[in-house]
């Protein structure tokens, strides 16, 4: 009896997971991932900012991109992007991956749709 059990348990625990599977997708609109550096060395803090400021434009052309495709379910590749913004594919990947190697998969609700209405109209 007791290895039915621990078997329902965990043929439960494997539905949970299916049915949080939503929560994991990544909340919108997309933020940057940015690096931070408090140190003296002028070189380095130079590039940790050319760096960040790169990483704000990928999320700002990310954005716009999701906002203006009517489609649920959309997917962006980093070296497309790249290739858009004129940017170096892994300073795209780092800017705002989410730990998938070649792009993103995104499901936009008509909630996202708002926010991203919000955030791109604070960039103007």
């Amino acid at each position: 009896m007791k290895g039915l059990n621990r078997r329902a348990d965990l043929r439960q625990t494997c539905t949970n997971k299916k049915e949080t599977r939503e929560d994991t997708l990544p909340n919108l609109p997309l933020r940057p991932k940015l690096k931070n550096y408090a140190g003296s060395n002028e070189a380095r803090r130079r590039k940790i900012a050319e760096y960040n400021r790169t990483a704000h434009k990928v999320a700002d052309h990310v954005n716009r991109l999701i906002a203006n495709n009517p489609d649920e379910i959309q997917q962006y590749f980093f070296a497309s992007l790249a290739l858009d913004l004129g940017f170096n594919v892994d300073d795209v990947r780092s800017a705002i991956s989410d730990g998938g190697y070649n792009g993103r998969t995104l499901r936009v609700t008509e909630d996202d749709r708002k926010e991203l209405a919000r955030y791109l109209a604070n960039l103007k």
